[in-house]
């Protein structure tokens, strides 16, 4: 990119390639802006463990797919270098990047990083790894009537899974019952947590534990009605918890 001052359209059309390639599995260990002292020109550097394990060229064919996919008509496949996450530039860059963390991208003025001579440089932040919240949702049948009462337990927490708000449905059968003769069943969900927050401090905020069992109560009952549209559920108003910490 030949332009002296990096401006922030050019700072967020990075960040929207950025979050293309995670939503397409592709690991982003560290992503800057940078400024040579070679030839003055300014660089997207994107570094990642998958151009060791799948090599330049295949990790290229996916880069300019996410970037086809975002939208993003202010870069140019000029102006991106991909690098192995080893690379003593990445290393160096996610060494300044992990010193003092931020919400924004870090500006560094130094005449060095790594092995790449520098004017100036700009590193984004680094990326949260996504984590999930489990729940147990268990409905029991009252008696022979459509009225079921449902209980919740919060379970484990997943990190790194990309998919959220994810519900499955099971129950079990007697031998020669029917399908409406289903007394009980369980559906399992998984709910997104804000990237900010982590698990002991979930542990230790009821108020939060709550809000996100809401959500899952929510995600549960519409696949509940989807297998039993006449029910009329009630839910139980303590929320039993298995985490260990």
């Amino acid at each position: 990119m030949d332009t002296e001052l990096l401006v922030d359209s050019q700072i967020n059309a990075g960040q929207l390639l950025i979050q293309q390639l995670t939503q397409d599995d592709f690991d982003v260990s560290v992503a800057l802006w940078v400024r040579t002292s070679e030839d003055g020109l300014w660089y997207l550097i994107i570094a990642s463990s998958r151009v060791g394990e799948q090599g330049l060229s295949a990790s290229y064919q996916t880069l300019y797919s996410a970037l086809d996919k975002s939208g993003v008509t202010s870069i140019c496949y000029s102006d991106i270098k991909l690098m192995p996450a080893s690379n003593p530039v990445a290393r160096a860059a996610i060494e300044l990047r992990d010193r003092l963390p931020a919400r924004i991208p870090t500006r560094y003025h130094g005449k060095r990083l790594g092995t790449l001579a520098t004017v100036e440089a700009c590193i984004y932040p680094k990326i949260p790894v996504p984590l999930r919240q489990s729940f147990l949702i268990t409905y029991v049948r009252q008696e022979k009537s459509n009225h079921w009462v449902a209980s919740i337990k919060s379970k484990e927490f997943y990190r790194g899974l990309k998919a959220k708000d994810i519900a499955s449905y099971s129950t079990a059968f007697w031998h020669g019952e029917k399908p409406e003769d289903q007394k009980f069943a369980l559906v399992y969900v998984l709910v997104e947590v804000d990237p900010e927050l982590d698990e002991r401090t979930l542990l230790s905020n009821p108020n939060l534990l709550l809000a996100l069992a809401g959500q899952a109560r929510t995600l549960a009952d519409d696949l509940f009605k989807q297998k039993h549209p006449d029910a009329v559920i009630e839910h139980d108003l303590l929320l039993a918890t298995s985490n260990v910490g």
